[in-house]
C-alpha cells in the first residue's frame, strides 16, 4: 500500500491442521517432505490448504457426476463464490438416441440434477439437489445421504444467480435440430433439418456457441436473463451453405420461468438474415473492410467477437457484432467498433449506443410494445439509461478481466440499479 507492504493472515475455515505424529508424517510425505517436519514456523495447529483448484476439489468429492464446461464466479454477501452445474448421465437409456455434442462422450441420457456452490475463501462445497424427479440422482442420494442438500436450503441470494447450463443447451439444440419435425415423412427424409448457425470469431469460422444475455423477450414486460442459440437450414455443401436464419431458441433462467425453452421459428416464405450473411456484408462493406485490414497489421490484431442475435417483433431481428483491437504484446483487447444490423440496414460506430442511434436514424424498427419515439427510447427504456447501463457493463467486463472483483461487483450493482430505474421510467 503505497511505499509499504501490508501483510495479513488467513482467517478462513479452510484446510486441515498439521497435527503431530502419524498425520504430520503423512502430510510431510505428501507435500514438503522432511522440511515440513523441521520448519520452526509450523505448529501442530497450523493448517494446510490443498486441492484448491475447484475442478480437482469437486471431482474428488463426487467423481460419479459429469460437470459443465463453464463454472461461473458470483459475488454474494460480500464474498466470491463459484457456481457449477453437474449432470447425471448414461449411455444405456432405452430407446434414446446417442448424442456426440457433449464433450464428455457418447451419451443418450443427461439431466442437470445438481447445482454446486463453492466458497472461494473457505473452500467449502455444497451439492444442491435441483431435479428431484431424476431417478439416477435419487439413487446417489440413497448411497450418499449426507452429500446432497435440498434446493430450498440454498440461500435466496445465491438462487438469484442460478443459470441454465451451456452444455445442456448445446445438447438440446443439437437434438432439436432434427426432432422439431412433426411430419413423419419430412422427418424420415430430413427435409427440414437445422444446423447451428456459424459465425466468424477471432479470424475463424465456427458454430455459434450458446451465449447469455439480458433482454426483454417480445411480449414480456420486463428484462430477464436468458441463454440463446440460433439455427440455419441444414447443408452438406460447406462451400455454398444456406445461411439465412430459420429459428431462434432461448433457455430462460429467471424465477418461475427457469428451465423453460422458448423457440421462434421463422416462416419459410420470409428471408431472415443469419449471422454468416452479416459476416459477408461486413467483409464487403467498403469502410468496415478497410478499417479491419488497416488495424490487422503487424503489432495489432483485430478480434471479431461473438455475434448477438436479438429478436424484436414481427420477425425483425437485431444483430450485434463487437470489434476489438488487441496489441500483439499487451494482450489487452479494447472495444473499437460495434456493428448492428436489422433487415437491409447496417450501422457502424464507436459504441453500441451510437451504432443503434445510427441504425434507428436509417430505419424505423418496431420494438416490443414501443413502436414510436425510437430516438428517445429502446424497448420503452430511455436511451440515456441504456447508455449508462452499457458503460457500467463495460466497466464490469474490464474490472473482471483485471481481477478487481470487488470493484467489478460495485459496477454490476450500479448496472442493476440503472436498469431497474430505467425500466420503471419506461413503464411510466
Amino acid at each position: 500500500m503505497g511505499d509499504t507492504n501490508v501483510t495479513c493472515q488467513y482467517k478462513g475455515s479452510g484446510g486441515i491442521s498439521l497435527g503431530s505424529g502419524l498425520r504430520s508424517l503423512i502430510l510431510a510425505l505428501k507435500f514438503e517432505g522432511l522440511r515440513q517436519l523441521t520448519a520452526g514456523e509450523l505448529k501442530p495447529e497450523s493448517r494446510i490448504l490443498f486441492r484448491r483448484n475447484i475442478g480437482e476439489r469437486v471431482k474428488e468429492l463426487a467423481p460419479f457426476l459429469k460437470y459443465d464446461g463453464d463454472p461461473c464466479q458470483i459475488i454474494y454477501d460480500g464474498k466470491i463464490w463459484y457456481m457449477w452445474d453437474a449432470y447425471t448421465f448414461s449411455n444405456d437409456y432405452p430407446y434414446s438416441q446417442r448424442n456426440m455434442a457433449y464433450s464428455a462422450g457418447d451419451i443418450n441420457y443427461i439431466r442437470n440434477s445438481v447445482k454446486i456452490v463453492i466458497d472461494a475463501y473457505n473452500g467449502t462445497v455444497a451439492f444442491y439437489l435441483w431435479d428431484e424427479n431424476d431417478p439416477v440422482i435419487q439413487t446417489y442420494k440413497e448411497i450418499y445421504p449426507t452429500l446432497f442438500k435440498n434446493k430450498d436450503q440454498m440461500p435466496a441470494g445465491l438462487q438469484q444467480h442460478i443459470r441454465y447450463p451451456e452444455d445442456l443447451l448445446t445438447i438440446q439444440s443439437s437434438i432439436y435440430s432434427i426432432y422439431h419435425m412433426n411430419d413423419i415423412n419430412v422427418f424420415y427424409n430430413k427435409e427440414d433439418q437445422y444446423d447451428i448457425a456459424r459465425e466468424n470469431y477471432h479470424g475463424r469460422e465456427q458454430p455459434m456457441l450458446p451465449y447469455y444475455a439480458v433482454m426483454r423477450i417480445p411480449g414480456e414486460q420486463t428484462e430477464e436473463f436468458i441463454q440463446m442459440v440460433v439455427f440455419t437450414p441444414h447443408t452438406t455443401n460447406r462451400e455454398n451453405p444456406k445461411n439465412n436464419m430459420v429459428a431462434w431458441m432461448a433457455a430462460r433462467c429467471d424465477g418461475d420461468n427457469f428451465g423453460k425453452l422458448l423457440v421462434y421459428e421463422f416462416p419459410k416464405d420470409k428471408l431472415v438474415m443469419g449471422p454468416m450473411q452479416l459476416e459477408a456484408r461486413i467483409s464487403q462493406h467498403d469502410i468496415i473492410s478497410k478499417d479491419l485490414s488497416l488495424w490487422n497489421q503487424q503489432g495489432s490484431e483485430v478480434i471479431q467477437a461473438n455475434m448477438m442475435v436479438l429478436p424484436l417483433k414481427d420477425y425483425e431481428i437485431l444483430l450485434v457484432k463487437p470489434i476489438f483491437l488487441q496489441a500483439t504484446m499487451g494482450k489487452m483487447p479494447e472495444l473499437k467498433r460495434v456493428i448492428v444490423a436489422s433487415g437491409e440496414k447496417l450501422a457502424y460506430a464507436d459504441s453500441y449506443e451510437n451504432a443503434l442511434r445510427e441504425l434507428v436514424g436509417q430505419q424505423e424498427i418496431t420494438l416490443s410494445n414501443q413502436p414510436e419515439n425510437l430516438d428517445k427510447t429502446i424497448n420503452g427504456i430511455p436511451i440515456d439509461y441504456i447508455s449508462a447501463a452499457f458503460r457500467n457493463y463495460q466497466d464490469y467486463i474490464k474490472l473482471t478481466g483485471e481481477g478487481r472483483t470487488s470493484e467489478a461487483g460495485k459496477a454490476l450493482e450500479k448496472l442493476g440499479a440503472i436498469l431497474r430505474e430505467g425500466i420503471q421510467g419506461g413503464k411510466k
